[in-house]
């Protein structure tokens, strides 16, 4: 990721986790140099619409440089899955009236969806995680299961077997993310590679298992695993909420009800990259939009 912004660097940065007290603000990446010399590097990876993304970066450089007495170099940088979520970011400025006080900055971004996958490659080949973005959205069914299978055979060469199953379950996430078209079973096929046996992907499809074989008998078989698999992702999804940021299970759980299965799997995906309850109460209130115009 630091190459992918052109920072170079040979092992000669350290990466740490960092949680910026005051408001729980998480940065994606923090790369901390070993040599003093050089800057400290924050990476924002942005996969929906969010209109403050700059403003919510810059707090989260003045939030470190602030708890950490901290007044050196910085490298700040946004990656983008797509050109709509760097659009949708307004520029950062604050500025009085009068003109006497005020606040700009600028970030390196990078949008994914400009790149091709050999740019990625040339960068650095373990790169090849981000390709799914690189395809158009809805990119025809064929050619993209095509592409997951020489991904999946790069991914192998490349990484050891301690490593290669989290980064297959990954590229998996991405895929599923990117191509609306291709499903869970899909991608099964293609990686030889069930996203239902990872720790969440388990816990989900397992307990939906669970609740419907309770519910259903022969006949209703089918319909009771359904509703065993959508009370087990909203509790899934709401225990993540929750957790992540320290909100009642009561507050969550009735916003959650409207939704369907596949639209608490894909909120969960993107929960990675929310960074407040708001992001997710606003990406729920969209998605109840969608499904009213839809009925």
């Amino acid at each position: 990721m630091l190459k992918l912004i052109g920072v170079q660097s040979n092992n000669d940065y350290q990466p740490r986790a960092i949680v910026l007290k005051e408001k729980k603000l998480f940065p994606d990446i923090v790369a901390f140099p070993k040599n003093k010399d050089r800057e400290i590097v924050m990476i924002e990876f942005q996969g929906y619409k969010e209109p403050m993304l700059r403003y919510n970066m810059a707090s989260k450089i003045s939030m470190f440089c602030t708890q950490e007495q901290y007044t050196g170099p910085i490298l700040g940088a946004i990656v983008y899955t797509d050109s709509e979520c760097m659009k949708a970011s307004l520029p950062y400025s604050i500025q009085s009236h009068c003109g006497k006080s005020w606040i700009k900055g600028e970030f390196i971004e990078i949008d994914l969806s400009q790149f091709t996958e050999k740019d990625l490659i040339d960068i650095d080949e373990q790169l090849i995680v981000l390709a799914p973005f690189t395809l158009p959205k809805n990119y025809p069914k064929k050619k993209t299961i095509q592409k997951c299978r020489q991904w999946k055979k790069q991914i192998d060469r490349m990484y050891t077997d301690e490593t290669v199953h989290q980064v297959t379950d990954l590229l998996s996430i991405l895929i599923l993310d990117r191509q609306k078209n291709i499903d869970r079973k899909e991608i099964q096929a293609m990686f030889d590679f069930d996203i239902s046996q990872t720790k969440v992907g388990k816990e989900l499809f397992e307990e939906g298992k669970i609740e419907g074989e309770k519910r259903g008998e022969k006949r209703g078989e089918k319909r009771g695993e359904k509703r065993g698999e959508k009370k087990a992702a909203k509790q899934l999804i709401a225990k993540q909420l929750s957790k992540k940021f320290d909100i009642k299970l009561r507050r969550i759980m009735p916003r959650l009800e409207p939704l369907r299965t596949k639209d608490m799997m894909e909120l969960g995906e993107n929960l990675l990259t929310m960074k407040s309850f708001d992001d997710a109460f606003q990406w729920i209130d969209n998605r109840k939009q969608m499904i009213k115009m839809a009925a």
